[in-house]
């Protein structure tokens, strides 16, 4: 089935023109003009939102979604998931129990379980939940809330209620009686008394 730019395959299809309901079932594949998304059964709800269910996984030119369950309403660019969640963007990659966030803004909420990793920034963290909103060109800022932790460069670790980190500048701030747990770089041995100049 086509609409517009947007084509609809499975196995087996059901469509009513009236309510624009319907739902596809049985390898279904979703191509869209913003990317590709895969499951075992597609809901079409009023013609602008998608509901997929069963090895959910979504694919487009700046991000990847897996989950159990996905709802897309076309009109907003709004994205909800359920069941624990992988999601991988450029700068790192997120897990969670559910997710939520605007594909038109970048900003989105993690909740549940939230564990992510960024390479690029050599951080690692986790928390009950996790808020990120992107400022115009700039990477923006990662909030971690409950139980929160970070761990820079596989050594330096923070945790707190509360953890802020700016993506651009690397600077993270604690809140509540946080923790600091550094690491000192190795240096190599003096090799003879240090001068010292008068």
């Amino acid at each position: 089935a086509t609409q517009g730019n947007d084509t609809l395959k499975g196995d087996l299809m059901e469509y009513h023109l009236d309510s624009q309901n319907g739902f596809v079932t049985g390898n279904v594949i979703v191509n869209r003009a913003g990317g590709v998304m895969t499951a075992a059964r597609v809901d079409l709800r009023g013609g602008d939102t998608y509901i997929a269910s069963g090895g959910v996984f979504y694919q487009s030119p700046t991000e990847s979604f897996s989950a159990p369950w996905l709802e897309y309403t076309v009109s907003t660019q709004f994205v909800r998931t359920q069941g624990r969640t992988k999601l991988v963007r450029s700068d790192g990659v997120i897990w969670a129990d559910q997710m939520e966030g605007s594909q038109r803004t970048g900003n989105m909420i993690a909740r549940g379980n939230v564990d992510f990793q960024s390479d690029l920034h050599q951080v690692t963290g986790s928390g009950d939940r996790l808020d990120y909103q992107k400022s115009g060109d700039n990477q923006g800022t990662v909030v971690l809330t409950g139980n929160a932790q970070l761990i820079q460069r596989g050594k330096n670790t923070l945790t707190g209620p509360k953890i802020r980190m700016n993506l651009d500048t690397g600077l993270a701030e604690a809140e509540g009686r946080p923790t600091l747990i550094f690491t000192p770089e190795n240096r190599p041995a003096s090799t003879g008394s240090p001068e010292i100049s008068k």
